[in-house]
């Protein structure tokens, strides 16, 4: 997912994990986390997702801020982590840019 989108705006991620043989399929279990690339920021820690062949997760604008005044702009990383510690474990990433608004705060 290479999209932009305007600082302190909602960015919905959806996350379908596939088997081995690349068919979507239902984890035992899902979590997810959302960092600030560009500073090493954790904005949001492990989340609880329900687990599903597909999984939508809202990041409310409030999340999506721009921890340094001095970027036009700050990627975002959703890490998706399913079936944790069971052999089938699996972990993807979703980024999205977070563009400088900078007189919206």
């Amino acid at each position: 997912m290479a999209r932009i989108i305007n600082e302190l705006s909602q960015a919905v991620v959806t996350a379908t994990p596939f088997d081995t043989d690349g068919n979507p399929y239902t984890p035992v279990t899902a979590r997810y986390r959302v960092d600030d690339c560009t500073s090493e920021t954790v904005m949001v820690n492990w989340t609880t997702l329900t687990p599903s062949t597909s999984m939508q997760i809202t990041i409310p604008g409030s999340v999506n801020t721009i921890v340094n005044d001095r970027h036009r702009k700050e990627t975002k990383v959703v890490t998706v982590n399913t079936d944790n510690g069971l052999t089938t474990e699996h972990n993807e990433d979703y980024r999205y840019d977070v563009k400088n608004l900078a007189f919206v705060k």
